[in-house]
């Protein structure tokens, strides 16, 4: 009933970070059809082909640079700033989610009054957060377009774990109130994440 590593299969949560750092390569190549656009080689094409005609035509002129820092860099300041903030808010959301998840399994596992079925629930709670984590992970790295699904998996997955938190309850009727609550934290965290990952900086500001 130990939470460790040695009884946590590869392909399981633990490892996911040396995973993810290997899907670093292949994402920057998936990303490219998204900034090589039609719309992009345009806008490149025509801001090359205008600068040299001006260089080559002599043609000089003044711009007012109040309309480049409006235009240009105040979008650029607040873009950086709410990635940085978006970054921030997607560590705490993962930090209070990996969190509760590990404070739900010691509530469960070292409280005192133990009954005798108590060790094969935490063995079934340990298999569910595993498994729970598993699909949080999957989708975090995966793009938008599968999230229904993938959302749906996570929506029964916490059902499960509310089945079983209400096994758990029905035996140790004083870990009811905590269990609850520890569950209601974690559904919060994960939702935390999903608004994260679904909604960006809009299009006309990046």
């Amino acid at each position: 009933g130990n939470w460790d590593a040695h009884n946590v299969p590869e392909d399981s949560w633990l490892h996911a970070g040396e995973r993810s750092r290997l899907s670093h390569v292949p994402m920057m190549f998936r990303s490219l059809p998204s900034i090589l656009t039609v719309y992009h080689l345009i806008t490149c094409t025509i801001a090359v082909v205008s600068t040299y005609f001006c260089y080559a035509m002599d043609v000089k002129g003044s711009l007012n640079w109040a309309l480049v820092s409006f235009g240009i860099v105040f979008p650029l300041v607040f873009g950086i700033n709410y990635g940085v903030s978006r970054r921030e808010k997607a560590l705490k959301a993962l930090g209070q989610f990996g969190g509760v998840v590990f404070a739900l399994w010691l509530a469960v596992r070292d409280f005192p009054e133990q009954a005798p079925e108590h060790e094969a629930h935490c063995h079934r709670l340990r298999a569910e957060l595993y498994a729970l984590i598993d699909l949080v992970v999957v989708f975090l790295l995966s793009p938008t377009k599968l999230h229904i699904e993938q959302l749906d998996q996570i929506y029964e997955q916490f059902g499960r774990i509310s089945s079983l938190t209400g096994e758990i309850r029905s035996s140790m009727p004083k870990l009811s109130s905590r269990c609850h609550q520890y569950l209601c934290q974690i559904m919060i965290a994960a939702e935390g994440l999903r608004n994260v990952k679904e909604y960006r900086l809009p299009l006309a500001l990046r």
